[in-house]
């Protein structure tokens, strides 16, 4: 909230301003000489330009089969990392997309493929050129787009009497939420970046200044702050891939999550929520250090299993040193 507040007062005017007549003489789109993206960004229509940049690909892992959050039998090449920036921060039919980052694993590295529309008429051939990405058995990785990001795109194509299939997504917001929320406290992509992936922005834009700087530049063509608009969509899909790598690393049977910035306990249930038995030292330990939900699960696990000398063993603990109700009741049953 300080932010925004501060953000409003940059721009509310120091005084009454004088009455002008805005005088608009040419649109984005329309008169080319009237405002230019540098390179490598290119004009590929009326009204969009796209850009394509070859970075290194952070994600090292080839065979994604001992992830078992990751579809089986999902190839490097099926991965689509995608990010929208909006001309609003909530859902609806008057929300539209001008700017979509696409993150592709190639032979060369990580591509990274963005496409702005500069100006609203120029909709219809600005989802032309992005509903080819979303085919076929591809894998969608993004941050929240599930609850967001497909949904605008998908409300786009239907107000343009078009189709987009995105049906297989992966939505690194909420596996981020139950491994780090309990470590770092809020799990925003900024908050992941620089306390989980040490990634560290300069000259960034807030995502809520975003719809405003593109307002603003369809009324100026005035292309400094949208830069940085650009930029901040590039760096998002460029962590997306780093997130992945790292979720993947933590998945992996040769990890030692002990090298993680992790909520062990969080991790240890996850494994064991699908028959890893490296879940049951985690939560141990996780236990040992003062975490009672690792303690409740680990103990509802052995209660499971029969094993029920472990159980009561650390129900007995929680009852004596934590005055657990829980473990009290637990007892009580046993």
């Amino acid at each position: 909230f300080k932010h925004r507040l501060s953000y409003l007062e940059r721009l509310a005017p120091k005084q009454a301003p004088e009455k002008k007549t805005e005088k608009r003489t040419t649109l984005p789109g329309t008169d080319s000489l009237s405002w230019n993206l540098p390179e490598p960004w290119k004009k590929e229509g009326e009204y969009t330009y796209m850009r394509q940049v070859i970075v290194d690909n952070p994600i090292t892992f080839d065979d994604y089969s001992f992830c078992p959050l990751i579809p089986v039998d999902t190839r490097p090449e099926d991965l689509l990392f995608f990010d929208l920036e909006t001309t609003g921060l909530s859902g609806g039919a008057g929300n539209i997309c001008f700017l979509i980052g696409l993150g592709e694993i190639k032979r060369g590295g990580f591509q990274i493929t963005q496409i702005f529309l500069s100006d609203f008429p120029g909709e219809e051939e600005f989802l032309h050129m992005i509903i080819p990405y979303f085919h076929g058995d591809r894998l969608f990785v993004s941050y929240n787009g599930k609850s967001f990001d497909s949904h605008i795109i998908r409300t786009r194509c239907v107000m343009n009497r078009m189709k987009c299939d995105i049906d297989k997504q992966y939505d690194l917001l909420h596996i981020s939420r139950r491994l780090f929320k309990q470590v770092i406290g809020s799990c925003s992509l900024g908050d992941i970046e620089e306390k989980i992936l040490s990634i560290y922005r300069k000259n960034d834009v807030n995502g809520f200044e975003v719809p405003d700087i593109y307002f603003q530049f369809l009324k100026t063509h005035g292309i400094e702050d949208l830069l940085r608009v650009l930029e901040h969509n590039f760096q998002d899909i460029y962590s997306l891939a780093h997130l992945f790598h790292y979720i993947l690393s933590l998945m992996s049977p040769s990890s030692h999550p002990g090298e993680y910035c992790v909520d062990k306990g969080a991790l240890g249930q996850l494994f064991l929520d699908y028959g890893d038995q490296r879940g049951i030292s985690l939560l141990t330990e996780a236990f040992h250090n003062g975490d009672t939900r690792a303690g409740k699960n680990i103990s509802l696990y052995y209660k499971r299993h029969n094993q029920w000398d472990l159980a009561v063993d650390i129900w007995e603990t929680m009852a004596r040193e934590l005055k657990s109700l829980f473990a009290v009741v637990e007892l009580a049953k046993y």
